[in-house]
């Protein structure tokens, strides 16, 4: 056994060199290891140009109820992706040079929401940035076959406070009406309902955003996999938003009617949270076995289907065009978020406060 050094040609460059050293690679490796190396770093640069947003996010993430889903939706996606593999495996990933002015337009969205001070928005526009990267360096093509998992990062999006006072409003009317048709005598007005025993105030965090965000993850996780038609799948997701909104009313009914029947023997107000996420999962799990009832197991899942004629040229781009997209992007990605830093964010007149900053439930 003997042991060579390694040498290269002094003729070729580094990028025509490890051209070279790919060409003895696995045709799958060659194929994607490049591109998913420059995916990577694009991802990672995205996330340290525009940090202070992904920060708050993901502090969102761990100290708000409604938002404790964030943490799972990556690994969801990345599930998808895997689920995908045989619909992936005969496309061939291309770099999309159209795809850089949606980066660049991403980019210029996201630094007017940043002068504005929506945060909201900024978290919106970095998922936003994550899409146009995919579809720059992978193309078109694939990024149409990863549909599904790429659109369910936009679920990682701390947002729904603007819809707090239309729930509350909804949880009150419903809740209302089931203690006037139970027999107790009940008046409402605003998120305030008075009954004999007392009076309740259907708080920001009896809304059920909570239940809804929580639906909206899994509804459509669910769906995916037992329903084999868009059709179904859509009216399922439907269904399990609005059983989500009729459940949280439930809920606060039944904590209300509770304390009224027993005169407030049995009052569960300072534990409601806990006892409303029992009885939602309860909620989950009888929508989930009606669902199976109507479920498709031999049909094929037309996601899972190849529409069109894959891609019948296996031959990877060269290194240096995916190295050259991928230098566009970091420049088109570090552009505005390095004109803040340097010259300071600019005055545009207007100024917002995100409510998922100030609000928490």
């Amino acid at each position: 056994m003997s042991i060579g050094r390694m040498t290269t040609d002094p003729d070729l460059g580094p990028v025509k060199w490890a051209d070279s050293l790919m060409v003895n690679w696995p045709p799958a490796l060659r194929l994607w290891a490049p591109t998913l190396a420059c995916l990577a770093v694009l991802f990672f640069w995205t996330v340290l140009l525009y940090w202070p947003a992904v920060a708050n996010a993901v502090y969102l993430w761990a100290h708000r109820s409604s938002y404790n889903h964030g943490f799972l939706i990556i690994p969801i996606a990345a599930y998808l992706i895997w689920d995908r593999r045989a619909v992936l495996a005969p496309l061939v990933p291309r770099p999309w040079l159209p795809g850089l002015p949606g980066l660049l337009a991403a980019s210029a969205l996201w630094f007017v929401v940043h002068a504005m001070g929506i945060m909201e928005g900024e978290h919106f526009l970095i998922v936003g940035l994550f899409q146009a990267i995919v579809v720059t360096l992978l193309g078109w093509r694939l990024y149409w076959a990863l549909l599904l998992p790429m659109n369910y990062l936009w679920l990682m999006v701390p947002t729904g406070t603007l819809f707090f006072p239309v729930l509350q409003k909804l949880a009150t009317d419903i809740s209302a009406w089931l203690l006037w048709v139970s027999g107790i005598p009940v008046f409402a007005e605003g998120t305030l309902i008075s009954v004999t025993t007392g009076d309740y105030l259907v708080a920001e965090g009896c809304s059920g955003l909570n239940f809804i965000l929580s639906t909206l993850a899994l509804a459509p996780l669910y769906a995916t996999f037992v329903y084999a038609s868009m059709r179904k799948r859509l009216i399922a997701v439907a269904i399990a938003l609005v059983a989500s909104v009729f459940a949280n009313a439930f809920r606060i009914f039944a904590i209300i009617a509770l304390a009224e029947f027993t005169d407030r023997q049995i009052d569960i107000v300072d534990d409601h949270l806990l006892y409303g996420w029992g009885f939602f999962l309860v909620v989950l799990g009888l929508m989930g076995w009606v669902g199976l009832r109507f479920a498709d197991p031999d049909t094929p899942r037309d996601d899972l289907s190849e529409e069109g004629p894959p891609s019948a040229d296996l031959t990877p781009h060269p290194l240096r065009r995916i190295l050259g997209v991928t230098v566009l992007a970091a420049i088109a990605l570090a552009l505005l978020p390095l004109y803040d830093v340097v010259l300071g964010t600019p005055d545009l007149g207007i100024k917002a406060r995100s409510p998922a900053v100030l609000q928490g439930h």
